[in-house]
């Protein structure tokens, strides 16, 4: 019908900017599918999904692709076909300012927070003594869990810290993680 239906998860900058309530989305992600559905000779139209549910949405036809800092993983690759990698994003571990966790090897015993369904949620579950991982349904959350003390860090892709570092305020970086 000349459309193409895109499923994405925003906000998580870089990669998806915007409010789903506006509809209006930017970011690495939507310039590339805005590329790819003007090569095809289509309109793109984004919804917005929870990332924990978006590779079963796609599945089910509910989207006709999906743009959503997406890791390729086996599981994934069971439910959806993935195009070539076109970015390589590492994790990161994020503290608040002047926290004694330095790297992966300090959260044991540790509260930690990640986005479900994500690399670093299973990163933290698999690779980390953490006393808990606690999932949440937006990166930004998992980060504002840092800053509230709900949790002692918190574990997401890379360039989403770097920007939400940059632009929050309160929390730093403590490692990236090669994943």
């Amino acid at each position: 019908d000349g459309q193409l239906l895109v499923g994405t998860d925003a906000p998580y900058p870089p990669f998806e900017i915007g409010t789903p309530e506006s509809g209006d989305f930017s970011g690495f992600d939507i310039d590339l599918m805005n590329a790819i559905a003007e090569k095809l000779g289509l309109e793109p139209t984004y919804q917005n999904s929870s990332f924990d549910t978006i590779f079963r949405d796609t599945a089910s036809g509910q989207f006709d692709i999906v743009a959503a800092a997406s890791t390729i993983t086996p599981d994934r690759e069971k439910v959806v076909d993935f195009s070539r990698p076109y970015y390589e994003a590492q994790q990161a571990l994020v503290v608040p300012e002047g926290s004694d966790i330095t790297s992966v090897d300090d959260l044991s015993g540790q509260i930690v927070g990640v986005q479900q369904g994500t690399k670093g949620q299973a990163y933290a579950e698999d690779e980390t003594d953490a006393s808990e991982v606690r999932g949440f349904g937006k990166g930004a959350d998992a980060l504002a869990a840092v800053t509230t003390e709900q949790v002692a860090a918190a574990i997401v892709d890379q360039p989403f810290a770097a920007d939400s570092v940059e632009k929050q305020g309160g929390i730093v970086v403590a490692e990236e993680i090669s994943t």
